[in-house]
């Protein structure tokens, strides 16, 4: 999920998922919370040095889709952040526009 990070303590992030549609416009989805060991030092400092992260758990690895309830502390704990500065989103905003309009060219 695409995510700004709005706080964050020693095993939860709090945060809004976020989307991008094909005018390049962010969209928020909604509020998320998320839990992640504590011994994992690596994940807390990337969600502690970062505003916004593509963020990934373990619902998402197993592909369990919507079956899993929002509350499965298990299903919803961070496995990897990948950072993003201001810049990269706006490199991923104009990655959304090209493709969007590359696909409607070609129908």
């Amino acid at each position: 999920m695409l995510a700004k990070i709005t706080s964050y303590t020693k095993n939860i992030v709090r945060g809004i998922e976020l989307d991008i549609d094909e005018y390049g416009t962010i969209i928020p989805l909604g509020d998320f919370e998320l839990t992640f060991s504590t011994d994992n030092r690596d994940i807390y400092e990337l969600i502690k040095n970062s505003a916004y992260a593509a963020i990934f758990t373990k619902k998402d690895v197993n592909n369990e889709g919507s079956s899993v309830s929002h509350l499965d502390e298990k299903s919803n704990n961070v496995i990897l952040v990948i950072p993003m500065t201001l810049d990269e989103l706006n490199d991923e905003k104009k990655k959304v526009i090209e493709a969007s309009t590359r696909f409607k060219d070609k129908t």
